[in-house]
């Protein structure tokens, strides 16, 4: 779509959300009494009302009379999860009534009471993807009422339901609503070993599991006996151990997406377990941030030279030191993002046996809180990047003016749509000006803590940006 479209659209959504809050506010007669004449919504296709829906929760307006406004029997994607205080026993009856064809449903948040909403969930037979995370009230309840659910879910998060034993996750994931799940979200709950075992012999479709901060998960592949079909798991900051992700490896050779991202008090990841990831086929996405004990030396070693990341499109290595980007460029031509926050002594090689890459794929870069070798690496890596649409290069005390204005970032000033610049303290407003001149895409510009800037020159600017029509967003502090 459009950009000029997209922007039409929204201006449509915000005219009508301000129509009917004016109603609301005056008197909630007022609206019933348009109902006289027609549905005021009438025009509104399923999508739109979704959208308006989205507008109104985004932007934290939306109230309890706009759900029996503007939801139809046609909707089928509803979101909520931006209003849980919305969510109660009364509007969850009406949805239900009213939304037979409903495929998509997200409460997270809310504080309804699991017996009430299984008993709304069992008038809505097309359900396919459910989002309950972080619902207080729900509980072994919730999971007693389930055999009487007549939809068969594909997707489920139940992330940080706290009441849910690991008994009762297991009970629920056994009833036939849930034997065709795809993708399930387990993140912080109390599941076991054996209730992840269980649940992945069982749902035989399963293609992406989280267990992100399951701290009672260390082995549960011992109880597989069988290929996995899984294609993508989040193994963040829980207590798994080296040989598990070793087995799981064994038994999930197809994965394609791997998170082990983790403080080293929650896992040691060592040369063993980089070599574990050796043996995966199809990997394109290795997150591997805040693993301390584990060095860039060993990831080259077992993956980088191996050819093992030649496909790999996203790639975490936040907080590991000593990273070669051209070496990386060179390895992992499909690089598409890249995350490198928080490390230190990051190099872009000299090597004669390298050659120099200009990476024409790489399209998010992040380098926050990162440091360099030397200012040259800095300035070459930032050179090498010639499609990037979004760069963060938060707190850099290297990046000056002179670097911005002298061509470092000649290569992607026309792709460039997103660029942060927080807390860089030798920039000032000369490369502003600049910027906001030869970056003809950039829509977001972040210079928040950028002491070298002063209020009375960024006011001008902007004043400058509304005069020329330019859609740019900065962000800066308020003095």
């Amino acid at each position: 779509m459009a950009e000029e479209e997209i922007c039409l659209s929204r201006l449509c959504l915000k005219t009508i959300a301000y129509c009917i809050d004016r109603y609301l506010d005056y008197s909630i007669d007022a609206c019933t009494a348009l109902y006289v004449i027609g549905d005021p919504f009438d025009c509104l296709t399923t999508e739109n009302r979704n959208d308006l829906l989205k507008f109104l929760a985004g932007s934290n307006r939306l109230r309890g009379p706009h759900i029996g406004w503007i939801v139809d029997h046609n909707l089928t994607h509803l979101d909520l999860g931006h209003s849980p205080s919305l969510v109660t026993h009364s509007a969850m009856k009406l949805i239900s009534n009213r939304c037979k064809l409903l495929k998509y449903l997200n409460i997270k948040g809310s504080a309804i009471n699991g017996e009430k909403l299984a008993s709304c969930l069992t008038n809505l037979p097309s359900l396919s993807h459910l989002d309950i995370s972080s619902c207080s009230g729900i509980g072994s309840e919730f999971t007693s009422a389930s055999v009487q659910f007549p939809f068969h879910l594909k997707s489920l998060s139940i992330r940080d339901c706290h009441r849910f034993l690991s008994d009762d996750i297991g009970f629920f994931l056994s009833q036939p609503c849930c034997e065709s799940i795809r993708k399930l979200d387990l993140a912080n709950t109390s599941v076991t070993d054996e209730c992840v075992g269980f649940a992945v012999l069982t749902l035989t479709s399963l293609e992406w599991l989280s267990l992100s901060f399951c701290q009672h998960v260390t082995d549960p592949w011992q109880f597989v006996s069988w290929e996995l079909r899984l294609r993508r798991i989040d193994l963040s900051f829980n207590s798994i151990s080296d040989a598990a992700i070793g087995l799981l490896c064994k038994k999930a050779v197809h994965l394609k997406s791997v998170n082990l991202s983790g403080p080293v008090h929650s896992k040691e990841l060592t040369v063993t377990t980089v070599s574990h990831l050796a043996t995966l086929v199809d990997l394109e996405e290795l997150l591997l941030a805040h693993c301390s004990s584990l060095t860039f030396f060993a990831v080259q070693e077992s993956l980088v030279d191996a050819g093992k990341l030649q496909w790999v499109v996203s790639l975490d290595l936040s907080a590991i030191s000593d990273v070669d980007c051209r070496c990386l460029f060179v390895k992992c031509p499909a690089l598409k993002r890249l995350v490198l926050d928080e490390c230190s002594n990051i190099r872009y090689s000299s090597s004669l046996d390298l050659p120099r890459v200009v990476h024409a794929s790489l399209e998010h870069v992040s380098l926050r809180f990162s440091t360099f070798d030397s200012r040259q690496s800095c300035l070459d890596l930032v050179a090498s990047f010639q499609e990037v649409k979004t760069l963060h290069f938060d707190n850099s005390d290297v990046l000056t003016d002179e670097d911005i204005l002298g061509g470092a970032f000649e290569k992607c000033a026309q792709s460039l749509v997103k660029l942060s610049l927080a807390k860089c303290s030798q920039l000032t407003c000369k490369m502003l000006h600049f910027v906001l001149a030869r970056m003809s895409r950039l829509r977001h510009l972040d210079i928040f803590g950028c002491s070298q800037m002063h209020r009375k020159e960024i006011e001008q600017i902007q004043k400058n940006i509304a005069r020329q029509r330019k859609q740019v967003k900065i962000k800066w502090p308020h003095f």
